[in-house]
């Protein structure tokens, strides 16, 4: 019961993080896309797209694996961290690079600048392997304050920008300045702790493993961030950057109700990895998940087909009359992302991350091909219907990619809502 209450503990924190998050992006973030314009909001998130594709070349893909290795490794966390960190840092220097060079070759002056500005925060995102070491000790309420604190902190400082009329390349250094930020408080904490982050403590062979366990996940990892920022990529190439604006505000919005499944998931990967050595409590505990967050991703979808015109209207105004139709079509994808964030837990959890590789090369196929026909077609609706498509046969894999008998069986459960209060009762207790 104690390892109960501290994992629902831990799980409150993440979603305190994780609200704070998406509360600030949406609030603030409503606020800076009505002072740039479709245009330059389009930009925006042209930039902060492409720079997400090559983030996973940044991290390495290890975050999953790391987590594991310091929840089974506890006395080689030092040389763990150290090793981790030092990879990310060469990570992020090679993203960089990259990233700036794809579109210096494709972009304007300008835009590539926004690109290397945004780009740029990923080194210092190097350093949240921090935020993993809490993840794994069942301490989320350390990342919950240092977000709450840097999210206030950015917030303040956006609205200052709108309010003394700034330009674009002030909100593009928005990330860098977060990330700053959050480091710093990271540091503070991790210091509190009988652990050091030192590059020096890096060894060759724990890099090499770490790289090794990684490569699927980084190499699957890229993948899926293509499929899932080709849509943005793709409507800059076909489209106009104003329409690649309302497809960014609109998407914005829809994206934001993910926070929960990657708050839950990543909450419950540790107890996860505790208990699964008992068969019976794992597909228990898997199976209440998964109901919840199929439900809660029903209802998101239920909520935004009846007032998601209206929402978007009254956040966005007039500027963004495109948005809201995108917003109705891309909020269908709810319920097998949050699906998918919790079977990629379980298959980390059964050590069958190769599968990501076969998985994610199908869905770069399917996807790519559809935004190609689907986007010079029908605009940014189309990329939208795109990205529906893509999803639902991502949760088909899913269910069917690897013990397609005891996922089914536990989706089929998960319809069962009585999951909830069994769930309930065992938080309660």
């Amino acid at each position: 019961m104690q390892h109960g209450r501290k994992y629902a503990l831990n799980t409150t924190w993440i979603l305190i993080e994780k609200s704070a998050r998406i509360l600030s992006g949406l609030l603030v973030g409503i606020l800076v896309a009505r002072f740039l314009g479709p245009e330059q909001f389009g930009i925006l998130g042209y930039a902060l797209n492409l720079a997400a594709v090559f983030t996973i070349v940044a991290t390495a893909g290890m975050d999953g694996i790391l987590t594991r290795e310091l929840v089974l490794r506890k006395e080689d966390t030092n040389t763990l961290m150290g090793s981790a960190l030092a990879i990310r840092i060469a990570g992020a220097l090679l993203a960089i690079v990259v990233a700036t060079t794809y579109s210096a070759m494709r972009d304007s002056d300008f835009q590539t600048l926004i690109v290397l500005v945004v780009s740029a925060s990923m080194l210092f995102q190097s350093f949240t392997i921090i935020d993993l070491y809490f993840s794994a000790n069942v301490q989320g309420k350390f990342n919950a304050i240092n977000q709450v604190i840097t999210l206030t902190i950015s917030s303040i400082i956006k609205i200052l920008l709108i309010w003394f009329q700034a330009s674009l390349i002030y909100f593009s250094s928005m990330l860098l300045v977060e990330s700053i930020i959050s480091v710093a408080i990271q540091l503070y904490f991790f210091k509190k702790s009988s652990f050091k982050l030192r590059i020096a403590d890096a060894r060759y062979k724990e890099c090499v493993y770490l790289l090794k366990a990684s490569f699927p996940f980084v190499l699957s990892g890229f993948i899926m961030l293509v499929y899932l920022k080709m849509d943005f990529v793709l409507i800059k190439r076909f489209l106009s950057l104003t329409e690649l604006g309302n497809y960014n505000a609109a998407v914005r919005i829809s994206e934001a109700s993910y926070f929960i499944s990657a708050a839950v998931s990543g909450a419950v990967l540790p107890g996860l990895l505790n208990n699964i050595d008992n068969k019976e409590l794992f597909k228990e505990r898997f199976t209440q998940l998964m109901s919840l967050l199929l439900w809660i991703g029903i209802f998101i979808i239920i909520g935004a087909f009846l007032l998601g015109d209206i929402v978007i209207t009254f956040l966005y105004k007039e500027k963004y009359n495109l948005a809201p139709g995108v917003f109705k079509i891309h909020i269908l994808t709810v319920v097998p992302a949050y699906l998918g964030t919790l079977w990629s837990a379980w298959i980390l959890a059964q050590n069958k991350q190769k599968l990501f590789i076969y998985f994610y090369i199908v869905i770069f196929i399917v996807s790519v091909s559809l935004q190609l026909y689907f986007i010079p077609r029908y605009g940014i609706d189309g990329a939208a219907w795109a990205v529906v498509c893509t999803q639902l046969l991502s949760l088909l894999l899913f269910l069917s990619i690897y013990k397609p008998s005891f996922m089914w069986s536990v989706f089929i459960s998960a319809f069962d809502f009585r999951n909830l209060f069994k769930l309930l009762r065992y938080i309660k207790s």
